[in-house]
Protein backbone atom coordinates (compact mmCIF):
# COMPACT_ATOMS: atom_id res chain seq x y z
CA UNK A 1 0.00 0.00 0.00
CA UNK A 2 2.62 2.49 0.71
CA UNK A 3 4.61 2.08 -2.49
CA UNK A 4 1.02 2.44 -4.63
CA UNK A 5 0.52 5.57 -2.33
CA UNK A 6 4.23 6.77 -2.83
CA UNK A 7 3.38 6.51 -7.15
CA UNK A 8 0.11 7.95 -6.61
CA UNK A 9 1.38 11.33 -4.67
CA UNK A 10 4.89 11.33 -7.33
CA UNK A 11 1.54 11.16 -10.04
CA UNK A 12 3.27 7.94 -11.45
CA UNK A 13 0.89 7.45 -14.40
CA UNK A 14 -0.15 3.54 -13.90
CA UNK A 15 1.79 0.91 -16.60
CA UNK A 16 4.56 4.23 -17.08
CA UNK A 17 6.99 1.48 -16.47
CA UNK A 18 5.64 -1.89 -18.93
CA UNK A 19 4.42 -3.06 -22.15
CA UNK A 20 1.02 -3.74 -23.23
CA UNK A 21 -0.55 -6.26 -25.36
CA UNK A 22 -2.03 -2.95 -27.72
CA UNK A 23 1.92 -2.56 -28.73
CA UNK A 24 1.37 -5.57 -31.38
CA UNK A 25 -2.02 -4.20 -32.69
CA UNK A 26 -1.51 -3.32 -36.23
CA UNK A 27 -2.85 0.41 -35.88
CA UNK A 28 -0.41 1.27 -32.79
CA UNK A 29 1.51 4.20 -33.12
CA UNK A 30 5.26 4.31 -31.39
CA UNK A 31 5.88 8.01 -31.81
CA UNK A 32 2.39 8.45 -30.50
CA UNK A 33 2.90 6.04 -27.58
CA UNK A 34 6.33 7.51 -26.88
CA UNK A 35 4.67 11.12 -26.96
CA UNK A 36 2.27 10.31 -24.39
CA UNK A 37 4.63 8.69 -22.03
CA UNK A 38 6.79 11.76 -22.00
CA UNK A 39 4.11 14.13 -21.54
CA UNK A 40 3.20 11.76 -18.57
CA UNK A 41 6.49 11.28 -17.12
CA UNK A 42 7.15 14.94 -17.23
CA UNK A 43 3.47 15.51 -15.04
CA UNK A 44 5.51 13.35 -12.64
CA UNK A 45 6.66 15.45 -8.94
CA UNK A 46 9.50 15.04 -7.31
CA UNK A 47 9.24 15.92 -3.85
CA UNK A 48 5.41 15.01 -1.86
CA UNK A 49 4.87 14.59 1.10
CA UNK A 50 7.07 11.85 2.26
CA UNK A 51 5.11 8.58 2.87
CA UNK A 52 5.81 6.33 6.19
CA UNK A 53 5.23 2.29 6.35
CA UNK A 54 5.68 0.31 9.36
CA UNK A 55 5.16 -3.57 10.26
CA UNK A 56 6.17 -5.54 12.74
CA UNK A 57 8.23 -7.88 10.65
CA UNK A 58 11.12 -7.12 10.10
CA UNK A 59 11.76 -9.00 6.84
CA UNK A 60 8.34 -7.31 5.23
CA UNK A 61 10.74 -3.98 5.88
CA UNK A 62 13.43 -5.13 4.04
CA UNK A 63 11.31 -6.46 1.38
CA UNK A 64 8.94 -3.44 1.19
CA UNK A 65 12.92 -1.69 1.01
CA UNK A 66 13.65 -3.11 -2.11
CA UNK A 67 10.31 -3.19 -3.56
CA UNK A 68 10.43 0.99 -3.48
CA UNK A 69 13.57 1.18 -4.94
CA UNK A 70 12.41 -1.36 -7.74
CA UNK A 71 8.95 1.25 -8.26
CA UNK A 72 10.89 4.25 -7.80
CA UNK A 73 9.42 5.67 -4.75
CA UNK A 74 12.58 4.96 -2.70
CA UNK A 75 13.02 9.22 -2.09
CA UNK A 76 9.76 9.71 -1.27
CA UNK A 77 9.15 6.48 1.53
CA UNK A 78 10.18 5.31 4.83
CA UNK A 79 10.06 2.11 6.76
CA UNK A 80 9.85 1.78 10.07
CA UNK A 81 10.43 -1.88 12.18
CA UNK A 82 7.51 -0.76 15.02
CA UNK A 83 4.18 -1.32 16.05
CA UNK A 84 1.85 1.33 15.13
CA UNK A 85 -0.06 1.03 18.73
CA UNK A 86 3.35 1.61 20.47
CA UNK A 87 4.76 4.41 17.80
CA UNK A 88 2.20 6.79 17.69
CA UNK A 89 5.20 9.67 17.12
CA UNK A 90 5.43 8.07 13.41
CA UNK A 91 1.65 9.31 12.42
CA UNK A 92 3.02 12.65 14.31
CA UNK A 93 3.64 14.39 11.16
CA UNK A 94 2.83 18.40 10.20
CA UNK A 95 0.04 19.16 8.75
CA UNK A 96 -2.61 16.88 7.37
CA UNK A 97 -1.87 12.97 7.74
CA UNK A 98 -3.50 10.46 6.30
CA UNK A 99 -3.52 6.77 7.55
CA UNK A 100 -4.29 3.59 5.49
CA UNK A 101 -3.82 0.55 7.57
CA UNK A 102 -3.64 -3.01 6.37
CA UNK A 103 -5.17 -4.80 9.30
CA UNK A 104 -5.32 -8.86 9.47
CA UNK A 105 -7.87 -9.98 6.95
CA UNK A 106 -8.55 -13.01 5.13
CA UNK A 107 -7.82 -16.20 7.14
CA UNK A 108 -7.15 -13.85 9.84
CA UNK A 109 -10.71 -12.60 9.44
CA UNK A 110 -12.22 -14.05 12.55
CA UNK A 111 -9.32 -13.70 14.66
CA UNK A 112 -11.48 -12.10 18.39
CA UNK A 113 -8.37 -9.66 17.90
CA UNK A 114 -10.04 -8.11 14.45
CA UNK A 115 -12.47 -5.94 16.23
CA UNK A 116 -10.08 -4.44 18.47
CA UNK A 117 -7.67 -3.78 16.42
CA UNK A 118 -10.32 -2.27 14.17
CA UNK A 119 -11.13 0.37 17.14
CA UNK A 120 -7.85 0.64 18.29
CA UNK A 121 -6.81 2.03 14.95
CA UNK A 122 -9.92 4.24 14.78
CA UNK A 123 -9.25 5.85 18.72
CA UNK A 124 -5.38 6.50 17.41
CA UNK A 125 -6.63 8.42 14.37
CA UNK A 126 -9.37 10.53 16.25
CA UNK A 127 -6.11 11.57 18.82
CA UNK A 128 -3.93 12.59 16.40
Amino acid sequence: MVIEAARLAKNIAPGRDRDFAFQYFPSYSPELFEKLRTEAIAKEMTKPRIIIGSDIDEEIIEIAKKNAISAGVDDVVQFFYHDIFTNTKLLSLQGNTTVVANPPYGQRLDDPKVDEIHQRLADLIQHE
